[in-house]
C-alpha cells in the first residue's frame, strides 16, 4: 500500500471581510474562542510570491489573521487589507468562505505536487516557517497549505 502523502489535516481557514464581526459570530453564536490575532504585514513576512509573482520589499501587503482551536483542528480566519495576496483575490472572485485547509505532509508531498504540475498559489516564509499554498482544487476540492521549517529555526 502507498504511503500517505499527508497525515492530518491541522487547520482550515475561511476568508471574511469583516474579521471582528466573523470571530464575534463563532464566538457567541458557536462557542468557537478564544481567538489569537496576527497581523501579518512586510515585518513579519517575507519571501512573499502570489501567482508567481514575488511581492517587492516596499510594497505594502497585508492582512490580519485570527486563530482558535476547533476540536483537534485551528480554525483560521483570513481578512486580507491589500489586493496583492491570493485571499483578497479569492474574496473577489467568490465572496467569504472555505480557502484551505492545512496538512501535515510527508517529504514525498513536494515532489509529487512538483510530478503533477500542481502549482503554488502562494508563499512566504513567516517567523521560521516556510507556508505554501497549492492550487489542489481540480484534484483534491480545496486548496492546501503546507509548512517546513527553515534552517534558522534550529539555530
Amino acid at each position: 500500500m502507498m504511503c500517505p502523502k499527508f497525515s492530518d489535516i491541522v487547520q482550515v481557514a475561511v476568508v471574511v471581510t469583516d474579521i471582528e464581526s466573523a470571530m464575534e459570530r463563532y464566538e457567541t453564536v458557536y462557542g468557537i474562542g478564544p481567538w489569537e490575532t496576527m497581523h501579518l504585514t512586510r515585518d513579519s513576512a517575507r519571501n512573499i510570491i502570489v501567482n508567481g509573482v514575488p511581492i517587492s520589499e516596499e510594497e505594502d501587503y497585508q492582512a490580519i489573521l485570527a486563530m482558535a482551536r476547533a476540536g483537534n483542528m485551528n480554525l483560521e480566519l483570513i481578512q486580507p487589507l491589500t489586493p496583492n495576496s491570493d485571499y483578497y483575490t479569492f474574496l473577489q472572485e467568490h465572496g467569504e468562505g472555505f480557502h484551505h485547509v492545512a496538512i501535515v505532509q510527508d517529504p514525498s508531498f513536494f515532489s509529487l505536487m512538483e510530478e503533477r504540475g500542481i502549482k503554488q498559489l502562494a508563499s512566504a516564509t513567516i517567523g521560521h516557517t516556510d507556508c505554501v499554498y497549492y492550487d489542489t482544487r481540480k484534484e483534491l476540492g480545496f486548496i492546501v497549505e503546507t509548512f517546513r521549517e527553515t534552517e534558522a529555526a534550529g539555530t
